[in-house]
């Protein structure tokens, strides 16, 4: 009887132990968040290089729209599977200095878009941010335009582009960030802010290479906020 209720001892500890390595383990949960993208500059009236579809703000779930903070701590904004929503991008402010030609397949126009800003890569989880803390982080933006998928890449594998810039704004009851506001990381001596970012054509195949067509500046101000 003692060897038996021994057993059932150490099998309920056991059943106790994979429970808690299970929650241990257990990932993040993505978290929805209300994406705003702005037009304008509400100080100078200047017109960004990336603005929103003027149809409000970009909510996940609603019209096949993704905006969250994914479980991993990085934003994402993904309306690529929408036919209401789209995004506004203007590449006419080219890098003239890179050593590229500048070869945009269009100079303005609203485009299905894919945004992810991948600060983990950095070690930064956006959750984990504290009111007022700024942080410079990547960003990939994914195009469909006339039946091929561009990109624009700021991050370090793309000599001269430049990093975006996050600040957290507030915080809920538990210290999570849950504001914050995504802008150039570069302010010019004139108080513009832009940076400068690498345009691609993707490869639609393996026998083909991704095309670089040239670095612009891009302006920009995007806030995003739980809920």
């Amino acid at each position: 009887m003692k060897k038996l209720t021994f057993t059932l001892i150490l099998l309920a500890l056991g059943a106790l132990t994979i429970d808690v390595i299970a929650q241990k383990e257990r990932p993040t949960a993505d978290t929805p968040v209300t994406t705003t993208i702005h037009n304008f500059d509400a100080d100078t009236g200047a017109a960004y290089r990336i603005q929103s579809d003027s149809l409000g703000t970009y909510q996940n779930g609603l019209n096949s729209v993704v905006s969250i903070i994914q479980g991993i701590g990085d934003w994402e904004l993904d309306g690529k599977s929408s036919t209401v929503r789209t995004v506004f991008f203007d590449f006419g402010d080219p890098v003239l200095d890179s050593g590229q030609t500048p070869n945009a397949p269009f100079q303005t126009a609203f485009v299905p878009t894919r945004f992810i800003s991948k600060c983990t890569e950095l070690g930064i989880n956006m959750r984990n941010l504290v009111q007022n803390q700024i942080v410079n982080c990547p960003l990939a933006i994914s195009i469909s335009y006339g039946g091929a998928t561009y990109a624009v890449r700021m991050n370090a594998n793309y000599p001269g582009t430049e990093l975006v810039q996050w600040t957290c704004l507030t915080q809920d009851s538990s210290g999570k960030c849950s504001g914050w506001q995504m802008e150039p990381s570069v302010m010019l001596a004139n108080g513009e802010r832009k940076i400068k970012g690498q345009l691609i054509k993707i490869a639609s195949s393996r026998r083909q290479t991704d095309q670089l067509l040239g670095q612009f500046y891009f302006s920009f101000k995007v806030n995003v906020t739980n809920p």
